[in-house]
C-alpha cells in the first residue's frame, strides 16, 4: 500500500502508472487536484480517483484549453453521490462518477473509463486509490461493442454539425475523435499478443500506437480549414473508408 499525492491510501499500481511527484511541472499537473476540487466544490476526502482527460491527456491542448477531468467519488460519501453528474466551473469540466458507477462502466467497456485504466499517461493520474484494472472486462468484445455504438453516434453527430449547421471545425473535431477512439480500441482488443481477435484485453496501448492515434486525429483537425467549403458527402468520402476499416476490425470480435 502507498500514500498518493492527493492523500489517502492507494493500491499499488504497476510502475508505469505511478502518479508524478508533488513537485511535477508537467502540463497535466500545473493546476493541481486541490484547486480543481475547490472549484468544483468537492470534498477532497470523498474523492477516490481523479484523472486528466481531453486535450491535455492527448497532448493537443492550448494555454487556454479547459481542464477535462474524470473524478470518482467514494460510495460511502455523505450525502450518497449520484451515479453520474457533469460539473463545470470556470475552466474545469468534470465527469463525476460514484465508485460503483465507475466500476460498472469499466466492466461494460465504456471507452473513456477504459482509457483511465489502460492508456492514460502517468502524469494525468492525479489520484488513484481504487485500482481500475480490477474491474476491467476480460472479454474484448465488451470494448468492441461499446466503441462501435459510440462511433456510430459520433459519426451521425458529425454529419449533423456539417449538413445542418455548416460547422466544419466542430465536425472535423468529432470525426478526428471518432477515428482516434477506434484506433485505440483496435489496439486494446488485439490482446496481449498483439494479434487480431485477442482473447483478452491488452495490458496497455504501446506508445507508438497512442502517438499514431493522437497524430492522426490532429491531422484531421488541422486540415479542416482547407476544406471549409465542402459539404458532408464530399467530406465523408475522405474519411469513410478509414472509419469502416477500423470498425470492421472490431466487428470481427462480435
Amino acid at each position: 500500500m502507498r500514500k498518493n499525492r492527493g492523500g489517502g491510501t492507494a493500491t499499488r499500481a504497476p510502475p508505469s502508472r505511478e502518479p508524478p511527484p508533488s513537485n511535477a511541472t508537467t502540463p497535466a499537473t500545473s493546476m493541481g487536484l486541490k484547486i480543481a476540487l475547490d472549484l468544483l466544490k468537492l470534498k477532497d476526502s470523498d474523492v477516490a480517483n481523479a484523472y486528466v482527460v481531453g486535450s491535455r491527456m492527448w497532448g493537443t491542448s492550448r494555454r487556454d484549453s479547459d481542464w477535462d477531468l474524470v473524478v470518482v467519488v467514494r460510495d460511502e460519501s455523505k450525502p450518497a453521490p449520484p451515479a453520474h453528474r457533469d460539473l463545470h466551473c470556470r475552466d474545469v469540466d468534470a465527469s463525476v462518477l460514484s465508485a460503483s458507477e465507475y466500476s460498472a462502466r469499466l466492466r461494460a467497456g465504456h471507452f473513456l473509463e477504459i482509457l483511465t485504466a489502460r492508456c492514460i499517461p502517468p502524469e494525468c493520474i492525479w489520484r488513484e486509490t481504487i485500482n481500475p484494472r480490477l474491474h476491467l472486462p476480460h472479454d474484448p468484445r465488451a470494448i468492441a461493442h461499446s466503441v462501435i455504438e459510440e462511433s456510430d453516434r459520433d459519426w451521425k453527430f458529425a454529419q449533423k454539425m456539417l449538413s445542418e449547421k455548416g460547422e466544419m471545425q466542430r465536425c472535423s473535431r468529432v470525426v478526428a475523435s471518432c477515428i482516434r477512439e477506434l484506433m485505440i480500441a483496435v489496439a486494446l482488443t488485439r490482446g496481449p499478443g498483439g494479434g487480431g481477435g485477442g482473447a483478452a484485453v491488452a495490458v496497455a496501448v504501446a506508445p507508438e500506437e497512442w502517438q499514431n492515434a493522437a497524430g492522426r486525429a490532429k491531422a484531421i483537425r488541422d486540415e479542416a480549414c482547407a476544406y471549409s467549403h465542402m459539404g458532408w458527402e464530399e467530406y465523408e468520402m475522405m474519411h469513410r473508408e478509414e472509419f469502416d476499416t477500423l470498425r470492421a476490425q472490431l466487428h470481427e470480435l462480435l
